[in-house]
């Protein structure tokens, strides 16, 4: 199976991170989020945009918008019984961005 979404990192241009769901994306926001802090670079230059469907609906969100949502969503899987195990950041090229499970 393909990645559905893409995370891109808007200050450097450069792709940070594919994945199968819109679920594992907004972990890996989460985990940077959580790692930097949700007013850092490292969280607020990403966007997050669906790569196998129509143009007009690739957009999910970006910046201040994206980080909260991503915190939502992990606080709603932390509700409903999902572990909160997303592993430490790893180094990225540019940027660091903190990997998340597969959904």
């Amino acid at each position: 199976m393909t990645a559905t979404y893409a995370l891109m990192d808007t200050d450097t241009f450069n792709m940070v991170g594919s994945f199968r769901s819109r679920v594992a994306a907004l972990r890996a926001v989460a985990a940077t989020a959580r790692q930097y802090g949700e007013d850092s670079a490292e969280a607020r230059s990403l966007v997050l945009f669906r790569r196998d469907g129509p143009a007009d609906d690739a957009y999910v969100a970006k910046g201040e918008d994206l980080v909260r949502l991503a915190l939502d969503t992990a606080t709603n899987e932390r509700r409903n019984g999902a572990p909160d195990d997303v592993p430490a950041p790893a180094s990225a090229r540019a940027k660091r961005i903190a990997p998340a499970r597969a959904s």
